[in-house]
């Protein structure tokens, strides 16, 4: 796994990003040698993060898949992703410190509730940035990034 995403998973994508056409499951189990579960399994998981669009035509049964191809798009959608993954798990965790504050400051565990206070706080802004992230246009955050690099 890389960035807590299976290696299978970022294959899938990088090779639908290089294709010009819709392509069905079939395709991208010849191409990447992977079995016809795990490459629906992979290719559902695209889905699920918008990352991949299923194509269905009319009159057929056959579902094929293309990659998002915007950058932009790709990178909110695995933003979206991460924070619900790692932060919204933290932030629930935030509340079972604050239930249970006194229970930890009575049993000797006061150095844990303040760390576990600090870590929670510092996910807390990455959580309040990545909503705002979502919230602004590209040319927005280009302007941002490099309004450091300008001179008058």
């Amino acid at each position: 796994m890389h960035w807590g995403v299976p290696k299978a998973m970022l294959s899938v994508h990088a090779w639908l990003l290089m294709q010009s056409s819709p392509q069905p499951t079939d395709a991208a189990m010849a191409a990447l040698k992977m079995s016809r579960g795990r490459a629906h399994t992979v290719l559902q998981e695209l889905v699920d993060w918008k990352l991949v669009y299923p194509i269905k035509r009319i009159g057929t049964r056959q579902i094929t898949y293309v990659a998002e191809a915007d950058p932009w798009t790709m990178m909110v959608a695995i933003l979206q992703q991460r924070k619900e993954r790692e932060l919204q798990p933290l932030m629930e965790l935030a509340e079972w410190n604050k239930e249970h504050k006194a229970e930890l400051m009575q049993s000797g565990l006061g150095d844990f509730h303040v760390r576990l206070s600090t870590i929670v706080n510092r996910a807390s802004q990455v959580n309040e940035a990545l909503d705002h992230a979502k919230g602004e246009s590209e040319p927005w955050w280009w302007r941002w990034l490099m309004s450091p690099l300008r001179t008058k």
